[in-house]
């Protein structure tokens, strides 16, 4: 669960600083307030309660990750294992993603654009923003198991 933690507040804080950088007419994914928004209006609350259910995310990513990493008795490239695992987390959080209409509030009312399946409705760098934060987040979660 730490490395899951772990794992998931480093990609978030990574991507955070992805989305924060200048860009021209593309939208971005913002998973933290695309997460806080379910449970509050745009503002503090929303940045805040987005970053708690990310890191409760993350800590169920991570329990499956590290278990699957512990079964497997991998004992060198555990940073590889990690990152391969979470391509099936992408694939998950992708096709979740395409049933937002119906979990998000915000998203049903038309006050949150709808990101899509694997947010390729917001734009392709959003796409590719899910792949490496996800990547990110295996690389980090099972360096983290390691080092425990």
């Amino acid at each position: 669960m730490i490395s899951g933690a772990t794992g998931a507040f480093v990609a978030v804080a990574l991507l955070s600083i992805w989305e924060s950088l200048p860009r021209d007419n593309r939208r971005s994914l913002e998973i933290i307030w695309l997460i806080g928004s379910i449970f509050a209006a745009r503002g503090r609350a929303a940045f805040f309660l987005g970053w708690i259910g990310t890191l409760v995310l993350g800590c169920a990513y991570g329990v499956f990750s590290t278990a699957f990493i512990y079964a497997s008795e991998a004992d060198s490239f555990i940073w590889l294992a990690g990152m391969v695992l979470a391509l099936p987390e992408w694939v998950v959080s992708g096709i979740t993603l395409s049933y937002l209409r119906l979990l998000h509030p915000r998203v049903r009312s038309g006050a949150v654009h709808h990101p899509g399946p694997f947010a390729l409705w917001t734009s392709p760098e959003a796409f590719v923003e899910l792949l490496i934060g996800h990547l990110i987040f295996g690389l980090v979660c099972a360096a983290a198991y390691d080092a425990l």
